[in-house]
């Protein structure tokens, strides 16, 4: 949804506005990223506009485990700007939203944690990598290994 909304240059509010979307617990924060349970009819509503089946969309719900308030969010440094099926469309993989995961399941290498407060400010996937971006630029950034330290 991040993805789409940042095509139109809107903020994901602005898009679940304009799309007539009724989604509870998705505009604060990084609720967008996180995509909690939805409404049956939320969920058939956002298959119609991504011409899915509505059991697609139910399989990208997280637990309600990983929800939790989080201190940071974790992504590989290598494969973030990436996508390797559209190069064009980058994302952010729902296996660094797991809280257990500490590793990237393509590169072996620690994933790296970037402040929610940063990731919070984000209203759309294109100001998010941006932020993560410049977050790279910056010295003595943190794995995830090394929080738990």
């Amino acid at each position: 949804m991040g993805r789409i909304a940042s095509c139109y240059r809107l903020s994901i509010r602005e898009f679940v506005q304009q799309m007539g979307l009724d989604m509870e617990g998705l505009l604060g924060g990084a609720g967008w990223l996180l995509l909690p349970a939805q409404s049956a009819s939320t969920m058939e509503r956002l298959a119609d506009l991504a011409r899915l089946e509505p059991a697609v969309l139910r399989a990208l719900d997280i637990p309600e485990a990983w929800a939790h308030r989080r201190k940071s969010y974790f992504y590989c440094s290598r494969c973030v700007f990436l996508n390797p099926e559209d190069v064009a469309s980058p994302y952010w993989k729902r296996c660094w939203l797991d809280p257990a995961a500490m590793l990237c399941d393509v590169h072996s290498t620690p994933l790296r944690a970037i402040p929610s407060g940063r990731v919070h400010r984000c209203k759309n996937l294109v100001q998010l990598l941006t932020q993560v971006a410049s977050y790279e630029r910056e010295p003595q950034r943190e794995t995830y290994a090394s929080i738990l330290r």
